[in-house]
């Protein structure tokens, strides 16, 4: 995918019973309101540029509750066309996901779970400030509290003469790179030449990463970039041992990573995140391929070659928290940079 990508991130863990600035949440946290500027999601080049854009979403899924059945999520605020409720104006009431609330999910392909099979298409507003409520629904009427969870969001510009194909379907035809990251470099708890490491593992960075070695010719040509996951690895690890902690994924922090907003207790722009991983059991080694677009997030070239690379890894725990337990096992990332070409 050769296009600018934009990345949101909806952290309900950050919100209370009383309406603050970022958003408000019920006392069952069936229903979320986040309050943002999408011109800050998009960036204001693609606000500018672009009427209509692919809007894909996902989750850190899971069990919620025992007591509930088949719940439908929707949205209201978002101007997703070709989506109603019962005759109301576009933007209303959108269901955007159906899921097995009481089913106690260990996999993210559940339902249909992999982004590019949550595909709307969505118009720009003429207001930028949004006020997105996204409102669980259970099918049999049951009232109940459910786990808090984060929300994710990608938002890739709409041509309506343009089909955006799925990179690995045509690496052939794209200029690209590759490169892995692996926390084995590292010395755990302890700081060396090529960087740092806490103790559990859940916070450490690169040193020196070199750009201009890993981009080659790319580094002089273009000024835009997509750094796609492609896959994350976890080593063999009795920790995270509790299921709403193995549902994982990790921001990045070390390039201008750009059109990205997390919203939790304030505003955040600047850094990347993974999709979601999941860690299915304890004391085995796992690996997951990800999914674009949800996958990718736009950087541009840095003005130093050489950057330091920090991995922070969060868990859905309390909808969205920084993680405490530990160690966790080694950690892998393979990443592809393709160029934007604008």
């Amino acid at each position: 995918m050769q296009t600018e990508v934009a990345k949101l991130w909806l952290n309900t863990g950050s919100l209370t019973t009383t309406q603050q600035t970022t958003g408000v949440t019920t006392a069952n946290f069936m229903s979320a309101t986040f309050n943002f500027d999408l011109r800050i999601v998009l960036g204001e080049a693609m606000f500018q540029k672009y009427t209509a854009f692919k809007m894909y979403y996902n989750d850190t899924f899971g069990q919620i509750s025992a007591s509930l059945g088949m719940g439908t999520l929707n949205q209201t605020g978002l101007n997703l066309i070709n989506a109603s409720y019962q005759g109301k104006p576009a933007g209303f009431q959108t269901a955007i996901v159906e899921q097995n609330l009481a089913q106690n999910v260990n996999n993210l392909n559940y339902l249909g779970s992999p982004s590019n099979l949550r595909e709307f298409v969505l118009i720009k507003p003429d207001n930028a400030n949004i006020q997105l409520t996204l409102e669980w629904i259970d099918e049999a009427g049951t009232t109940a509290t459910i786990t808090r969870r984060p929300y994710f969001f990608c938002f890739v510009p709409y041509v309506d003469n343009k089909i955006y194909k799925n990179p690995y379907n045509q690496l052939y035809q794209n200029e690209q790179v590759n490169f892995t990251l692996s926390t084995l470099i590292l010395t755990t708890g302890s700081t060396t030449s090529f960087g740092t490491c806490n103790a559990n593992r859940t916070i450490y960075s690169f040193s020196n990463i070199n750009m201009r070695n890993i981009l080659g010719t790319l580094f002089d040509k273009y000024e835009k970039f997509n750094l796609i996951v492609k896959s994350v690895g976890l080593g063999n690890s009795a920790e995270p041992s509790s299921a709403v902690n193995r549902r994982l994924w990790w921001e990045i922090e070390g390039l201008q990573f750009i059109n990205t907003l997390q919203v939790a207790t304030g505003y955040k722009q600047g850094n990347a995140f993974t999709p979601v991983f999941l860690y299915n059991t304890v004391n085995r080694t796992d690996c997951q391929y990800e999914d674009p677009p949800m996958s990718i997030t736009t950087f541009r070239k840095p003005e130093s070659e050489n950057v330091n690379l920090s991995f922070y890894a969060w868990s859905s725990n309390g909808g969205g928290e920084l993680m405490t337990v530990g160690p966790i096992g080694q950690q892998t990332f393979t990443f592809s940079v393709v160029p934007v070409k604008e």
